[in-house]
């Protein structure tokens, strides 16, 4: 017994040693010149020690597909959707279906379609003219062909599809261009593609716009929207076009109307308004706050004009008491 306590001892003491941090390596003489050499890197490798041909890549889009055809007038359909061979009420990606040719036309096997329905009557407050949308569904392929009967395949969705959608021509995908100015000074109102929802509008959206070919309008134009009212209150903060609010840029275009898509916004856009045409090439290079303009001496004059030791009213007074609750301590 007494034989084991001293080993145990021993033990205690060696690993106290082992733990304390070592200081004999700075009395060691240094190394012979034999010992010192270096091993020359690869050409290919960099002084890291990492090789140049591994880098990561990232994909950049060229083109984009769209959501909506956009034209001036009625297009008439190329066949209508009668039947599947699913029970479903709601037809899915790869199921096979059975389009009927409409308005004489001939559908090219092996050839894809877009899927659309009844489109969407765009009325702008400003145009007399309607114009119309049509939104994409999905794409479906023909495979063969049966007297007036065709058999195709869904191969993508973008939104329920069902019988009795009908066809159009697919449009080309959207080319991806930097954005770029107009030619003329013009005002064009928006709205959303989501009308009548009234939600706020975020980036990379879409909007229908009430200018296209007739006005100009080329794909990559750069629409800003101003900011003029106070969001809170709707009082009028500037009647001048110097506050950027977002960007909306032209993606496709037809005769008298054009759709875009909102490049940057700075606060959620409204459901609809009006954008104005950027002609200056140097709001390309904007931050999206503030534009260069000076703010006119009339908007100055409105801003001092405020009453800042008006009293609080009913609605301001209980949002100041919940905010003061929410001060206190647990």
């Amino acid at each position: 017994m007494k034989t084991l306590g001293i080993l145990l001892i021993a033990n205690l003491l060696m690993i106290s040693k082992l733990e304390a941090r070592s200081t004999e390596w700075q009395l060691l003489p240094r190394q012979k010149s034999w010992e010192i050499f270096n091993i020359p890197y690869n050409t290919g490798v960099d002084a890291l020690g990492f090789d140049k041909k591994s880098k990561i890549t990232f994909h950049t889009k060229q083109e984009r597909e769209t959501k909506f055809i956009t034209s001036s007038r009625f297009i008439k359909p190329l066949g209508i959707l009668i039947g599947s061979k699913t029970p479903s009420n709601f037809l899915g990606l790869g199921d096979d279906v059975y389009i009927e040719a409409k308005n004489h036309k001939i559908l090219t096997i092996q050839n894809s379609y877009a899927i659309t329905k009844m489109p969407k009557r765009l009325n702008f407050k400003e145009n007399d003219e309607s114009a119309f949308a049509y939104p994409i569904l999905g794409k479906v392929k023909i495979l063969s062909k049966k007297d007036n009967i065709y058999a195709a395949q869904i191969t993508s969705l973008l939104d329920t599809v069902k019988r009795g959608d009908t066809l159009l021509e697919l449009p080309p995908s959207l080319k991806i261009v930097p954005p770029s100015v107009g030619k003329n000074n013009l005002t064009a109102e928006y709205i959303s593609t989501k009308y009548p929802s009234k939600n706020p509008l975020a980036q990379y959206q879409e909007v229908f716009l009430n200018k296209g070919k007739e006005d100009l309008i080329e794909v990559g134009n750069l629409f800003h929207v101003f900011l003029y009212e106070d969001p809170s209150n709707e009082k009028t903060i500037t009647s001048s076009d110097f506050i950027v609010q977002g960007s909306i840029q032209v993606i496709q275009v037809d005769e008298h109307t054009s759709l875009g898509m909102i490049l940057k916004e700075k606060d959620p856009l409204k459901y609809t308004g009006k954008a104005i045409l950027v002609t200056d090439a140097s709001e390309l290079k904007s931050d999206y706050t503030l534009s260069d303009h000076p703010i006119p001496d009339d908007d100055l004059d409105r801003l001092d004009n405020y009453d800042i030791h008006k009293k609080l009213g009913r609605t301001d007074r209980e949002e100041l008491k919940q905010l003061e609750k929410l001060d206190q301590p647990l």
